[in-house]
């Protein structure tokens, strides 16, 4: 909701174009057929694009933005991506130019298909390249949300773009590089560690996509972007920077062109023919302007790059210097290194010329100033004293008179490395480098006010970029950075003791006493909390030598990810619980889809390939504490639907079971749900010849089951499980009825749980408090099974008996937005809010502060999470006799239950609750909830469950 907000500032588009915009926009006009007659601009922004396009062609705009219409001289629409209000078929080309990234999941493919139902001819989308997303986070100071400034979703590499063609119709045709050439190496160690220490970026005219607040926390950690810069650089350039300036794909924007199958394009790339030659990287050429940075430097690069002080307006010769010319060079400095300076030979002038190295890890600035003439005007000094390296590279400043030209500078290394690269010979104006070797054409453009020399793009030719990025992007040591954290920490103990002494001749003894007792009883403080700690898990150590069961591995494809960070919450918060509670060594492998949808054999054969890669390449990470390892597993149409997707599942934990095994010798298996987790655990129990725990969420069951392989895969793994969990009494009878009689005793039923810390009521003081106005809350996801139709055809009902409501619907799906034009046509805009999908966080806020019912309108649910998280919360619920809430809402002072699919019967009970609100008292109904729902209770039920098998 917010996110249109943000885009509806006018001060985002009332800006120049920046370079990278010129460079997009001018390949992007190189690629349009000659046969095109119409254009759509899809997200068309403020027509920076679509304004420049030919005269001759038709030309549409469509944005979500009024503001940035208003700038848009083409003919223009207001629309959404998601519903493109033309034909099929209406334009030879459609584009959208960075605009997917910002699609939320739930709109992603839908917006996709329209892209290219509206085409004829061709598509073309571009995208920032390989964008490290965190490197653009801010933190809302607000809500403390982290969120991208540009609320970018998704990264991608050439790879995610050819994947978006999957419809056969329509084939790649070329994939050019584009935008600026400023792309650093990606390195999430670096942006993971300033995060932690809570060093989020500063930008303007951000909008919290949660509270909608433009205000961000502004605590840039400096001391550690300064370690980790130097730690990065240490890691390219110690082992010599080589031919890495030829294979580091730097280019920030990626376009991907595609062409439908009945078109013969006959246009062709022009030609250019470029001079390739060998040059040092480490020589900087004062007269070649891709060497010239305008603004900031670019984090590993591994060519030279300058910086003429002399054209910044805040320039200002203090030390009589006229020329200052700031140089990165690739290099770790060393003692007997050399740095030759060419200039045109004017020797009275000479004497004038000095060098500045910067140190700013340490604070310092040294002076070269002795230099030997060497002939032709080549000045040569000598490194004496090597200084620390920052993100960009060697820091060195030459000073200079005027009068004299500085023309070159070459860093020569005393280790006499190879750092030899091929640069080619750019012509002024739109210079193409191309590779037709592929299934489709790969591409380069770069657009130069002169004639420029650039290193050769040599990657332009591998077959597997992938490869390349695993090479040259870095991943620095945590221990590295503790150590160099360490050496900071000793110097700065060194200046705080100084300091101390002489404070301390100065203090008096009663202020030395005071501070003295200060500490000990800081001391005695965290003593004890670790006495506490240590007393826990000393608990837990005796317990669980005791316990036949401590180790247990959970199977569960619905878990937190983040791209879906509320998926299978409760499963994380249920493994979090059992670790926290009970003290057992739990670990979570959750399996994910690894699409292949394709008939191509041959593109079969390599999504395959990729597939056992990505496979056998997993790891363990730590999920919120929980060492969770995320395993790709084969979907997708046609020949791997749904009923085939337990045999996948399986095979992917079957191929990496021994290893699994190895690192964590796991008591039990414990799966969620019978079908896909089931099927695996089931392998895993009779391999190793362990126990076997099923919980059953699905529902309704009777669907799940209807299909023959599916239901024999989900009662062979119930009637092989030792116990049965299901989470609602009413999902235990669905289950007993695809069960023998012998196995139906296996069967019990324990809830889902909450976490009381984190839903809670604003204010227990205000029970029963009646508003002028009646706010109503829905947490579904928008599909025909949860039926927010229902709900709103309930509170158009409200609404015309004259009750003063409003209803917030929080979540995301396939039926926004025929919602939205339901609220639109019944004139409700005024009153009913679709807030789309929110984070956890955000929505215990919700429920606390902006909630007096909480309304379910579900078809069937197998339990009903978002139930308990209002109870948790204080808050009455109405909701329908949809199977699992029938079992929750069994106190009268809870809420009321309701038929199913029945508008003037939830009418009837939100009006019920609404008139005697103060029979719904908060204190009454959260205590309810954490007697019966609590973590710390559920995960002693679970660990009872375990040990008595």
């Amino acid at each position: 909701m917010f996110e249109l907000n943000y885009y509806n500032q006018s001060s985002i588009w009332n800006h120049q174009p920046e370079e990278y915009q010129i460079q997009l926009l001018a390949d992007i006009l190189s690629l349009i057929p000659q046969d095109t007659q119409s254009i759509l601009d899809v997200g068309c922004g403020n027509g920076l694009i679509t304004n420049a396009l030919p005269d001759s062609i038709h030309i549409v705009g469509v944005d979500s933005s009024e503001e940035a219409l208003k700038s848009v001289t083409k003919e223009s629409y207001v629309g959404s991506i998601t519903n493109l209000p033309f034909p099929d078929n209406s334009f030879d080309l459609v584009m959208a130019t960075d605009v997917i990234e910002h699609l939320v999941d739930d709109i992603y493919f839908k917006s996709i298909s329209e892209l290219f139902r509206v085409a004829s001819k061709y598509v073309l989308i571009s995208v920032p390249h390989a964008e490290q997303l965190e490197k653009s986070f801010v933190k809302c100071a607000s809500c403390g949300n982290v969120y991208h400034i540009n609320h970018h979703q998704r990264s991608y590499r050439e790879k995610e773009l050819l994947d978006l063609c999957i419809n056969e119709e329509w084939k790649v045709s070329e994939i050019r590089y584009s935008g600026d050439i400023t792309r650093p190496p990606l390195d999430p160690i670096e942006t993971s560690l300033l995060h932690q220490l809570q060093g989020y970026f500063i930008y303007d005219n951000c909008i919290c996509s949660v509270c909608g607040s433009s205000e961000i926390t502004k605590t840039e950690s400096s001391t550690s972007k300064q370690v980790i810069g130097n730690l990065r650089s240490k890691h390219f350039y110690n082992s010599g920077v080589e031919k890495l300036a030829n294979w580091h794909i730097n280019r920030s924007e990626i376009i991907a062109f595609y062409q439908h199958s009945d078109v013969t394009n006959t246009s062709s790339l022009p030609k250019n023919d470029f001079v390739s030659v060998q040059k040092s990287s480490l020589v900087v050429n004062f007269n070649n302007p891709l060497q010239e940075v305008k603004s900031g430097f670019t984090e590993g690069c591994f060519w030279t790059k300058f910086f003429n002080h002399a054209k910044s307006q805040t320039f200002s010769a203090e030390d009589n210097s006229a020329q200052s010319l700031l140089i990165h060079f690739p290099v770790v400095p060393e003692c007997g290194d050399k740095i030759i300076v060419q200039t045109n030979n004017i020797a009275n002038l000479f004497h004038d010329i000095f060098l500045l190295t910067h140190d700013d890890l340490n604070n310092k600035t040294l002076v070269i100033d002795k230099f030997v003439h060497i002939g032709s005007g080549k000045l040569e000094f000598y490194v004496e004293y090597p200084w620390e390296v920052n993100s960009f590279g060697a820091a060195v400043t030459i000073k200079a008179p005027a009068g004299i030209e500085i023309q070159s500078a070459e860093y020569i290394s005393r280790n006499q490395v190879d750092f030899q690269i091929d640069i080619i010979h750019l012509h002024q104006g739109h210079n193409i480098v191309s590779n037709s070797n592929l299934e489709y054409c790969r591409s380069w453009g770069l657009l130069v006010n002169k004639i420029a020399e650039y290193p050769q793009p040599s990657w332009l030719g591998e077959k597997n970029l992938n490869r390349l990025y695993d090479v040259i992007d870095s991943q620095i040591s945590l221990s590295e950075y503790r150590k160099s954290l360490e050496v900071i920490i000793q110097k700065k103990d060194k200046e705080i003791a100084n300091y101390s002494h002489l404070l301390e001749a100065k203090e008096s003894q009663r202020s030395y006493v005071e501070k003295l007792l200060e500490v000990k009883e800081s001391q005695r403080y965290y003593v004890e909390e670790e006495y506490k700690k240590v007393s826990k898990f000393a608990t837990f150590f005796f317990k669980n030598a005791e316990r036949k069961i401590s180790r247990i591995l959970v199977l569960s494809h619905m878990f937190p990810k983040p791209s879906q960070p509320n998926s299978g919450c409760f499963v994380a918060e249920q493994v979090k619980a059992l670790r926290d509670y009970e003290g057992l060594d739990v670990r979570v492998i959750s399996c994910q889809p690894f699409w292949c949808n394709t008939k191509n054999p041959i593109k079969i054969a390599d999504l395959f390939s990729k597939y056992k890669e990505a496979l056998y390449s997993s790891k363990w990470f730590s999920s919120d504490g929980i060492p969770t390892l995320f395993l790709p597993y084969l979907v997708g149409n046609p020949f791997l639907p749904f009923h085939l997707h337990g045999f996948t599942y399986r095979y992917a934990i079957s191929s990496i079971a021994d290893s699994i095994r190895q690192r964590f010798n796991f008591d039990l298996i414990h799966a969620h749900t019978a079908y896909l987790d089931g099927s695996a655990g089931l392998y895993l129990a009779e391999k190793y010849q362990i126990p076997f725990v099923i919980t059953e969420h699905t529902g309704p069951f009777s669907l799940l089951t209807d299909k023959p392989i599916v239901r024999n895969l989900t009662e062979q793994s119930l009637s092989s499980a030792n116990k049965i969990i299901c989470v609602s009494s009413y999902l235990a009878n669905d289950v007993k009825k695809h069960i023998s009689s012998k196995d139906k005793s296996k069967i019990i039923s324990l809830p889902n749980g909450v976490d009381t810390t984190k839903f809670y009521p604003e204010d227990m003081s205000s029970n029963g408090e009646k508003r002028d106005k009646l706010r109503l809350l829905s947490i579904i996801s928008l599909d025909n099974n949860k039926n927010p139709f229902l709900l709103l055809q309930a509170f158009k009902l409200i609404r015309e008996d004259g009750i003063n409501v409003e209803l917030k619907i929080v979540g995301g799906g396939e039926l926004l937005e025929q919602l939205n034009q339901w609220v639109v046509n019944n004139s409700l805009t005024d009153f009913i809010h679709l807030l789309g999908w929110q984070p956890r966080n955000e929505i215990a806020r919700i429920l606390r502060e902006k909630c007096d019912i909480m309304v379910l309108p579900s078809r069937s649910e197998t339990f009903g999470v978002v139930v308990i998280e209002a109870l948790a919360s204080g808050k009455p619920v109405v909701s329908t006799r949809c199977g699992g809430p029938e079992g929750i809402i069994t106190e009268s002072y809870l809420g009321e239950l309701c038929n199913n699919d029945d508008p003037v019967d939830l009418a009837r009970a939100i009006k019920k609750v609404a008139n005697n609100i103060e029979e719904y008292k908060a204190d009454n109904i959260r205590s309810f909830a954490v007697n019966c729902y609590s973590y710390e209770n559920l995960a002693k039920q679970i660990n009872e469950v375990y040990q008595n098998i």
